[in-house]
């Protein structure tokens, strides 16, 4: 009956054929990953005892359990793992996370941050492998397009939309009013994370492929960069504002010339029109809201009180300055362990220079106090890495890598003035992508691939394109 049947060619394409069948819905697990991780809230997922299984949390598990039940692509996984030198940078940070956690019993002093880098190394494969730098960008630019839509939304609702999806309780804080006016939130825990999430979206919002090259343009998505100037406004966070404002500059003149001529004509005809109707409307909720914003942002640079003709309280304002000032103290006090910190299970409470301080708004303090000088120094050094990456590949005049420096380093300032909120995966997008268009920098030779992986499947699958 198997006369004329040439078994072993049926069966070399039958298995050719369950092969593309497992690499494309890997590809949709992919898609479905980056999209939760990005777009879906950290309040949002599976309660489980003594444990919050958020769907971000339970999309890694779906991804790594479809890996490691493919022998070849758990190799390929952990070989990228073994040969990328980002690997040794972050190993004397992962050593102070492991003896914080054994020393202070508290798992979520390791847990936490480990989850956040093995998110960047699986986003990392998935570029070289799964995406593509070009799909990976765009695919990006859809979630920066939803989230910065539904901020717009959130602004009639004056709500969060992602707020019905609250299934995990004591994360989402729910709304919040300041001066009468309600603060946007997006999908973040609360108005300030949706603000430093913004920072690194603008690159998105400009970067452009033209004739097989990136360019950055304020053109080329209009609509969008306006978008997230409302939001950033809408947030109320005083921080965010100077800083994404002030990011708009290098971006504009990372332009092309020409770019730069029809920009300028474009953006000033935008803010002569907003103007305009700031002047019309500045009696209205909307155009006090904005200019109260506005005079907060000035009252912050330059010490002044304009902000209070347009409803704020002068004392809230004073007493945020004075905050910030009374912060700079626990950098020296003597009751905190400078070599052991205090781990994530308990938190920071207590005198600094005769003043109570209960909550920490600046990032790199708030590591010190969880891990002490080890744990600042060590991060500090990865994040040193990151960003000497990024300018190592921006001075071969690769677009993308100026894009992703300009927001990395915009975020880290911004992280400054507040904590990461939970935000530190979107910064890890941004390392993601320039470990992948730098392979030069980050591997033996200049060799990414991987002895286990196929040529074959790397010919079909690593089409980064020009960057």
């Amino acid at each position: 009956m198997t006369a004329g049947i040439d078994l072993h060619r049926y069966e070399e394409k039958s298995k050719y054929i369950r092969t593309g069948r497992e690499r494309e819905y890997f590809r949709q697990i992919s898609v479905l990953f980056v999209f939760v991780m990005y777009v879906m809230p950290q309040y949002f997922g599976l309660p489980v005892p003594f444990f919050d299984l958020s769907v971000w949390r339970l999309m890694i598990l779906v991804v790594l359990f479809d890996m490691f039940a493919e022998r070849q692509r758990m190799r390929d996984l952990l070989y990228m793992i073994y040969r990328e030198p980002m690997s040794l940078v972050l190993f004397p940070y992962m050593a102070v996370l492991i003896y914080t956690m054994l020393l202070r019993a508290d798992f979520n002093a390791f847990f936490n941050p480990f989850i956040e880098i093995l998110t960047m190394y699986l986003l990392i494969y998935m570029i070289r492998y799964v995406f593509g730098l070009d799909g990976f960008i765009r695919l990006i630019t859809i979630c920066v397009w939803i989230l910065t839509i539904l901020g717009i939304v959130e602004c009639f609702m004056q709500e969060s939309p992602f707020a019905y999806l609250e299934t995990l309780h004591g994360t989402y804080t729910g709304r919040f009013i300041r001066s009468g006016h309600y603060r946007i939130m997006g999908n973040a825990v609360m108005s300030l994370g949706y603000g430093l999430m913004m920072v690194t979206m603008l690159p998105f919002a400009v970067l452009e492929k033209v004739d097989g090259r990136y360019r950055i343009s304020y053109l080329k998505r209009p609509l969008l960069v306006i978008l997230l100037i409302v939001d950033v406004f809408m947030t109320g966070s005083r921080s965010t504002q100077g800083v994404f404002l002030a990011e708009l500059v290098p971006l504009f003149f990372l332009q092309e010339k020409r770019e730069k001529k029809i920009s300028a004509a474009v953006l000033g005809f935008f803010f002569l029109g907003f103007s305009v109707v700031l002047v019309v409307c500045q009696k209205t909720s909307f155009g006090n809201y904005v200019l109260l914003q506005l005079a907060m942002l000035v009252d912050t640079v330059f010490d002044t009180t304009w902000a209070a003709q347009f409803g704020a309280a002068v004392g809230d304002l004073t007493s945020s300055t004075h905050y910030r000032e009374v912060m700079k103290g626990i950098w020296t006090i003597d009751w905190l362990n400078p070599v052991l910190g205090m781990g994530r299970k308990r938190h920071f409470a207590g005198m600094v220079n005769g003043f109570p301080v209960y909550s920490i708004d600046q990032y790199y303090l708030a590591e010190y106090i969880r891990y002490a000088w080890p744990g600042v120094i060590s991060y500090c050094l990865f994040l040193c890495w990151s960003v000497l990456i990024m300018l190592l590949e921006s001075l071969r005049k690769s677009v993308v890598a100026r894009a992703m420096l300009v927001g990395t380093v915009f975020y880290l300032l911004n992280l400054y003035y507040v904590d990461a909120l939970q935000t530190l995966k979107y910064l890890y997008i941004n390392i993601a992508i320039a470990v992948v268009i730098a392979p030069e920098y980050l591997t033996e030779n200049g060799k990414t691939k991987s002895r286990y992986i196929k040529k074959r499947w790397i010919r079909e699958l690593r089409t980064c394109g020009s960057v």
